[in-house]
């Protein structure tokens, strides 16, 4: 597990001291390449397995824990961050046998018929009136509530909140608020532009996509449209968001005109004798084939608990004063302030980044909260600062590529 599994891009752990305890890593001599490669994966298989388990546990524990809306809303983080590591897991677990799995499950006192359970008594209490909850459990607001006739007036008013909550962030685009074919999005010819169907639909609140599609009209212009349920004054209504993508379809498809073929006079170009073949030695040949610096795998690095235990603090400390920083970047001159605390950070992170393979996401994930810090807000004010460019400071953008 990876730093960047965690976060958006690689952050770091606190401004604490560089920690030299990495350093005292056990090594233990591996026989073979092939025989550590074997050992490690069967580790991190087995780590896997185990943080699945884990995952799917707490998660039933916080379902059944929910009976009201207040508790619905306060577990909605936590289920959410535990799916997202599920869903991660999912394609590992393809080869894992399905015995192993329920082995797994059965040692953290649960099954796959108790997370459902716990699924399904949500879905019939309608999430208790969450749209977090029901969010977070892959449901859509007609999960929650009732759904009601999509109307000009509710289409009209969605639309001009739209426009307010968007305005400052798209460039370039014209057109909306898009809810109807009539008021599309006009991408015009910058495939970059594309960019913003994400941004324009992530501030619709708790949207969520029923269909999406191209659609080739007669009249000839070409839109990508969206289908979604959006919660308004307390119902859920279906909508549809329309970009036209005509001319960026246009450029992409456009054939190139064929290039005519000159007249040119024939030129005969004299055979060159061939070069004697080469003949290599063994040695040569072995050099060839494998460089004597090319790196061997010797060793197999175990660290140890009190080792991992000290990472999962650096990056919870991490975290906790990144979310700080960021938070406090509002324009070019706050940006250009945080820049060498976030560059402290990102470089404390690189130090930690060769153990965190070994690290139980569990840990990571219930540590965070017990320190109650969320990576999803983290996330959003990284994403923020994304979707203003760094407030145009070149050192903030250059601290986190560095």
């Amino acid at each position: 597990m990876k730093l960047k599994h965690l976060l958006p891009v690689l952050l770091a752990g606190s401004c604490l001291a560089e920690t030299e305890t990495l350093a005292n890593a056990e090594t233990v001599a591996a026989p073979s390449a092939d025989a550590a490669a074997d050992a490690a994966e069967a580790k991190m298989m087995e780590a896997t397995l185990n943080d699945f388990a884990r995952a799917v546990a707490s998660s039933c524990v916080l379902m059944e824990s929910v009976t009201d809306r207040a508790s619905a809303d306060a577990v909605a983080d936590k289920v959410h961050t535990r799916r997202q590591m599920i869903g991660e897991y999912i394609f590992a677990l393809d080869y894992i046998p399905a015995d192993k799995i329920d082995k797994a499950l059965a040692a953290h006192s649960v099954s796959e018929e108790r997370f459902a359970k716990a699924m399904t008594a949500l879905r019939e209490k309608r999430f208790y009136g969450s749209l977090a909850l029901a969010a977070a459990c892959g449901g859509t607001p007609l999960d929650v509530m009732e759904k009601a006739e999509t109307t000009p007036e509710i289409i009209a008013k969605i639309g001009q909140q739209l426009m307010a909550d968007v305005e400052g962030k798209i460039y370039g685009i014209t057109g909306g608020p898009g809810l109807t074919e009539e008021t599309a999005w006009k991408m015009g010819n910058d495939a970059v532009n594309l960019s913003y169907i994400s941004t324009i639909m992530e501030s619709i609140p708790r949207a969520q996509k029923l269909d999406e599609k191209m659609v080739y009209t007669e009249e000839g212009p070409i839109y990508a449209r969206f289908v979604f349920m959006a919660p308004y004054e307390g119902k859920a209504y279906e909508l549809q968001m329309w970009f036209d993508v005509t001319e960026i379809y246009n450029a992409q498809n456009t054939e190139e005109e064929p290039i005519e073929e000159e007249d040119t006079e024939e030129v005969v170009v004299e055979e060159e004798d061939e070069a004697p073949a080469t003949v290599l030695d063994e040695d040569e040949i072995e050099e060839i084939v494998q460089p004597a610096d090319q790196p061997q795998i010797e060793e197999w690095v175990e660290y140890t608990p009190e080792q991992k235990k000290e990472a999962v603090e650096i990056y919870v400390d991490f975290s906790e004063t990144m979310h700080m920083i960021l938070c406090s970047v509002k324009d070019t001159a706050s940006a250009d302030s945080a820049a060498p605390m976030v560059k402290q950070l990102v470089d404390n992170a690189k130090s930690i980044e060769p153990i965190f393979p070994q690290i139980s996401q569990m840990d990571v994930i219930e540590k965070l909260e017990e320190r109650n810090i969320s990576l999803n807000k983290l996330k959003e004010e990284f994403n923020r600062l994304l979707e203003n460019d760094f407030y145009n400071s070149e050192q903030l953008r250059n601290a986190f590529d560095n």
